[in-house]
């Protein structure tokens, strides 16, 4: 997996650090994404996670949060599987790259300002 594209999960969904997110996952590009996140897992990798960004229309938002996966809930005969994720961190698209199945791009991560730090 490249280190500097993030995998995207457009979904017409909003993913929140700390939230859990189940999926069903059973497009060939996204078994093999989350399959390569598995393999990166297990691995040790730095990179685990994939990315979610809703999706509207034809119009992809350019902040997301990043998805880890917890653990397979389900897997099908036919290779569909149901997954439990959480989100992690969100970040902002920065530029796509569609030279895969799956939609990369590259990503800046931030984190929220804390409930105590004021509005200004």
């Amino acid at each position: 997996m490249d280190k500097l594209l993030l995998p995207l999960f457009p979904l017409e969904a909003v993913l929140l650090p700390e939230e859990p997110l189940p999926l069903h996952i059973f497009e060939e590009r996204y078994k093999d994404m989350i399959g390569e996140c598995l393999k990166a897992k297990e691995e040790g990798a730095e990179q685990t996670d994939f990315g979610v960004v809703l999706i509207k229309g034809d119009e992809m938002c350019s902040v997301g949060c990043s998805a880890r996966i917890v653990n397979i809930t389900r897997k099908y005969a036919d290779g569909r599987m149901d997954i439990f994720t959480v989100g992690v961190r969100r970040f902002e698209v920065l530029y796509t790259n569609r030279d895969r199945s799956v939609l990369r791009g590259g990503a800046e991560f931030f984190d929220d300002d804390g409930a105590d730090t004021p509005a200004e």
